[in-house]
């Protein structure tokens, strides 16, 4: 199997706090891996309101181009439940302060953080990953494929493998890249200076 750094995804680091468990092999096969966190019924449920919006969009967009008057209501209605649903979150579960991001880069192949343990190749984890800014989080296996300190550091840089990253969970990890590329494309076109001729005045 090849390294997780050779795999042609695209990658790039973000605010994703990732958490492990280390696990057995037959733990893969017997159990889910969202059952290794104390957590995992509320994000869980923060997935299913991800899933739904999804599903959502899709429609809208559809009815949008048959009457747009009646898309357009849809859509703010679906806005302000999206609102709401952020406030309950923020209020009474989401707390970013928390949270740690350690992940260096990720892609729907894998992922590398840092942490302060070693972990030998081979080893198999039951992973959680937050997206902190999205407030999402997946639950999936990984394999770790390798892990090597840094320099002028006690931390390791652990890239890993995902095991079966179900459908949805895959989704979330491209739209989060997708989204993630397409602000680092503006901030680059924002931050490139005005190189546009100088006018010069025309001798009489």
């Amino acid at each position: 199997m090849n390294n997780i750094d050779n795999r042609d995804y695209f990658r790039l680091s973000d605010k994703i706090d990732a958490q492990y468990k280390l696990i057995s092999p037959d733990q893969v096969s017997s159990e889910k891996a969202d059952q290794h966190f104390a957590d995992a019924a509320e994000l869980s449920v923060f997935k299913e309101l991800y899933a739904l919006d999804m599903e959502n969009q899709e429609i809208l967009r559809e009815l949008d181009s048959q009457n747009h008057l009646l898309g357009k209501f849809l859509a703010n209605i679906s806005q302000r439940v999206d609102l709401i649903s952020q406030k309950v979150i923020l209020n009474d579960y989401w707390d970013a302060n928390a949270l740690s991001p350690n992940i260096i880069d990720i892609s729907e192949g894998g992922a590398s953080f840092k942490d302060h343990q070693y972990l030998a190749d081979g080893t198999q984890l039951a992973l959680r990953l937050i997206f902190t800014e999205a407030m999402l989080g997946i639950f999936c296996y990984a394999q770790v494929r390798n892990c090597q300190k840094e320099e002028d550091s006690e931390a390791y840089r652990t890239g890993v493998e995902f095991i079966g990253l179900n459908p949805m969970d895959r989704k979330i990890v491209a739209r989060h890249i997708l989204r993630q590329q397409s602000e680092a494309r503006r901030h680059q076109l924002h931050s490139q200076p005005d190189i546009s001729p100088m006018k010069t005045s025309k001798e009489p």
